[in-house]
């Protein structure tokens, strides 16, 4: 539990799980889980992050990107296969408290800066990686 600890104090964003939604585009398409989050960082946005299904084995797993328009947060993040098919499982549960995932954004000092500075061109970081605490009873 450790390793969790420290992982949401560090560089991380910590999202709460408002609803989810499994959404298949095409029938030519694998299917994503799509999640509707608020963030107590940031109390005056919503945030949509898709989590999908792909194995990568450089650089980063997503991006986040800010609406310069709206107070809309939109992020990805490619989950390799068995992570995401955990991710999956434990999704289509019915949780008995609100479950939290947490973004790792290397940048998370910048990030909350510009999203307070209101400025008006789209922002995109890099997300590192995602950890949930997903409730059980």
């Amino acid at each position: 539990m450790s390793d969790l600890n420290s992982f949401t104090r560090e560089n991380s964003l910590q999202l709460s799980i408002m609803s989810s939604d499994v959404v298949r585009s095409s029938v030519s398409k694998s299917p994503e889980i799509s999640l509707f989050c608020s963030a107590s960082e940031l109390p005056k946005h919503n945030f949509v992050l898709i989590i999908s299904e792909h194995h990568q084995d450089v650089g980063s797993i997503g991006t986040i990107t800010v609406d310069p328009k709206r107070p809309l947060i939109y992020a990805t993040a490619n989950l390799t296969p068995k992570i995401y098919m955990e991710f999956w499982g434990l999704i289509m549960r019915s949780a008995p408290r609100i479950p939290s995932i947490y973004i790792s954004i290397p940048s998370l000092s910048e990030f909350l800066l510009e999203i307070n500075k209101a400025s008006h061109k789209r922002q995109t970081f890099r997300i590192s990686d995602v950890g949930w605490r997903y409730p059980i009873s």
